[in-house]
Parts: C-alpha cells; sequence; structure tokens
C-alpha cells in the first residue's frame, strides 16, 4: 500500500472537534513552506467583520440565523450551505452543536441583530476571528438603555398587536422588532433614504406625518432613528401612553398592571 495514502486517511479520521484547528494549522505549515517570516508577528486587534462561509456537509443544508446567541432563540431565517456570510462582533452564548463539534461560540450577522452559531461556519479557527461585541459601542444619550436579553417580535403582520400585549404581560423587558418590519415597509424605507441622516446623528420618525401604514403607527407612533453607517440604521423608543390621550393604559400603568419598556431594531437599507 502507498504510504501517503496511509497519511491521508490518518487525517480523515481525526476527532471531529479537531478539524477546524487543523486547518488553520496545515495553512501555517504552508506559508513557512512558501519562505513566510518564522517571527510571530506582534499582537493586532481583532477586525470588526470578518467573512466566514456555512459549511456543506452531507446532512447539513444550512445554517440557523436566531435572535440571540443560542439555540433556544427564535430562528429568524436560514443561509443555505456553501454561502458566504459577513460576520460581525463575537460573543459567547448557549452551546450549539454542528457537523464538526460543539462551542460556545456565535457571531452577530454584520449589519443586524442576529446571530449565528461559530460551530457551522467555516472560520479557519476554533477562536473568535471578529472583536468582542460592546468593545467599541457607544450609545446615544436619548437611546434606552441596553438590556442583557430582549424579547422577541417577528414581523407576522401583528407587531403592534403584540407590543400592546407586551405593555401588560413583558413584565418591562426591552423588545427586539425583527427588522424586515421596517426594510420590507417601503413608505418607510424611501422616507429614510431621502432624509439624508447624517452618519452618527439621531432623527425623529412621525409616522402621521411620514406615513408607514396603520400597523406602524399603532405600533410605534413615533420613534427615534440613528444612522450608523452608509447604509444601516438603529431604531429605538419607549413604549408607554400618555394620560391625555391614553388615560386607561396610563392608569393601568400607575396600578402596576402594565408596564413601558424600550423597543429596538438595527439594521441594513
Amino acid at each position: 500500500m502507498n504510504p501517503s495514502t496511509n497519511k491521508i486517511r490518518s487525517l480523515l479520521v481525526l476527532p471531529p472537534s479537531r478539524l477546524k484547528r487543523w486547518l488553520a494549522a496545515i495553512s501555517a505549515v504552508l506559508l513557512t513552506t512558501l519562505g513566510a517570516s518564522a517571527v510571530a508577528p506582534a499582537a493586532q486587534a481583532a477586525p470588526k467583520e470578518a467573512s466566514a462561509t456555512v459549511f456543506s456537509v452531507p446532512g447539513w443544508d444550512y445554517a440557523n440565523v436566531r435572535s440571540g446567541p443560542s439555540t433556544d432563540k427564535p430562528t429568524v431565517k436560514t443561509i443555505p450551505a456553501g454561502t458566504t456570510v459577513t460576520l460581525g462582533c463575537s460573543t459567547r452564548g448557549g452551546n450549539a452543536t454542528g457537523p464538526y463539534g460543539s462551542s460556545d461560540l456565535w457571531y452577530k450577522v454584520a449589519g443586524t441583530d442576529t446571530y449565528v452559531a461559530d460551530v457551522m461556519i467555516l472560520t479557519g479557527s476554533d477562536d473568535a476571528v471578529t472583536e468582542a461585541c460592546g468593545e467599541t459601542k457607544k450609545k446615544e444619550k436619548a437611546e434606552p438603555p441596553e438590556a442583557p436579553q430582549r424579547d422577541y417580535i417577528a414581523n407576522d403582520g401583528k407587531v403592534a398587536l403584540n407590543l400592546y400585549n407586551h405593555y401588560y404581560l413583558g413584565n418591562g423587558r426591552s423588545v427586539q422588532i425583527e427588522w424586515d418590519y421596517f426594510s420590507n415597509n417601503n413608505i418607510f424605507v424611501d422616507r429614510v433614504k431621502n432624509g439624508n441622516i447624517p452618519i452618527g446623528k439621531t432623527a425623529q420618525y412621525e409616522t402621521l406625518n411620514y406615513g408607514g401604514g396603520i400597523d406602524m403607527y399603532l405600533a410605534l407612533r413615533n420613534f427615534s432613528i440613528k444612522r450608523t453607517s452608509e447604509s444601516c440604521y438603529t431604531i429605538f423608543d419607549w413604549y408607554d401612553f400618555e394620560w391625555k390621550d391614553y388615560p386607561i393604559q396610563r392608569a393601568h400603568e400607575e396600578l402596576k398592571w402594565a408596564k413601558p419598556y424600550s423597543v429596538h431594531s438595527s439594521g441594513c437599507l
């Protein structure tokens, strides 16, 4: 039997949890063979974004994108096997299992507040390849404080009703509205794109004057929108009721039957 065949077969029986590390190691060996310097480079800060590919393995046809870094969180969408995805910041969350092992490492999908598990993507490393979430985040003074965990509100055609029910049942917990609720609203998209909000600045979106549909009016009425990059935005609001317009709901709040809460969403147009 050809000795090289034995070597190839020995690689094929590597424990699954070591396969990603082996891929990174063999890349380093090839660089050295080609004459790369053997001197270790100075430590560099992890990048804000990186590209990865969803594993294409028999029995694993896609990667789930979830509303939070845990398999307990709702699936927002799926990314087909072999697809390249841009990763944002990295974080530790719930343990997830993929075709080559398990890990609690997760990444935000760049430009969104959704997450994909490291075990479902090929990054070339078992360690995080982007900066940790929160390292460079800055908050506007007017923005509601970041909550450690938010309840997810899907774009199911009942966002206004779901937010209203959360006022009574959510115990004041923050919520994250699916970005599709805004990005699929043509009136909202046209108004924001033509609004010329400077990057890093915040503006008010008034549904009564700008439009957006009855559900958006009932859901949020007026809310803040901050432009975070050339094409990406963050939306935030405080869900409560004024005495003069909604005395019954406000009375319920005073009686502790209902609690106001912060609303968030973010993505790109």
